[in-house]
């Protein structure tokens, strides 16, 4: 994700460059007259998407985290003595 960010960003500003050097409004106006709307739009979608895919990444990360940590609780939960449990289902009858 952080390449994807840092590709974006050096083709934007190669953009920019060959539009004049100047970062002002006029050449964000040529290179989309230069280059055409809809490179400018792709261009605008992928740094959207990269984003929101970076928040999801966090957000599946905490939940990664949180089944971890109940997993752990629950594995510290078993039963106190060495002696096994007994069976909660019924005995099978032959």
């Amino acid at each position: 994700m952080r390449v994807a960010r840092a590709t974006l960003m050096l083709v934007a500003l190669a953009f920019l460059m060959g539009a004049g050097g100047d970062f002002g409004g006029t050449d964000a106006i040529a290179v989309i007259r230069e280059f055409g709307f809809p490179v400018f739009v792709a261009l605008w979608f992928m740094w959207r998407i990269e984003k929101r895919m970076d928040r999801f990444t966090d957000a599946i990360q905490n939940l990664l985290t949180g089944v971890a940590l109940m997993a752990k609780t629950i594995d510290g939960l078993g039963p106190a003595s060495s002696h096994a449990r007994a069976p909660t289902h019924p005995p099978s009858h032959p």
